[in-house]
C-alpha cells in the first residue's frame, strides 16, 4: 500500500506540500488530501507550474470529506507525482 501524504512531502520534482487537511494529523504533520496547496515549480524547458494543488486521491479514505493522497498520486499539473511520505502510515 502507497505511504499518506502530508505538508512538507515532496513531488518528482521536489515541490512540497504547502497546505493540507490539518484537523488530521500523520507523524505530527498536517494530512494531504485532494486540493491541497504545492509549492509552484519548474517544468524543465518549457514552463513554471504555478498554483498546482494535489489531485487524485483514494477515494475510499477521506478527510474532511476529501480524498487523501498518497506516494503515486498526479497532482493538477499532470507531469508529476507524488514521492515519499510516511513511513509508517500507508493506505489503498
Amino acid at each position: 500500500m502507497p505511504a499518506v501524504q502530508r505538508v512538507g512531502d515532496a513531488n518528482d520534482a521536489g515541490a512540497a506540500i504547502t497546505s493540507g487537511f490539518s484537523s488530521v494529523r500523520v507523524n505530527n504533520k498536517a494530512i494531504s488530501v485532494n486540493g491541497s496547496k504545492v509549492a509552484d515549480h519548474a517544468k524543465a524547458k518549457q514552463y513554471d507550474h504555478k498554483s498546482i494543488t494535489t489531485a487524485n486521491g483514494v477515494g475510499s479514505v477521506r478527510a474532511g470529506n476529501k480524498p487523501v493522497n498518497v506516494t503515486g498520486n498526479a497532482d493538477s499539473c499532470k507531469d508529476h507525482k507524488r514521492v515519499g511520505g510516511s513511513d509508517n502510515v500507508r493506505i489503498g
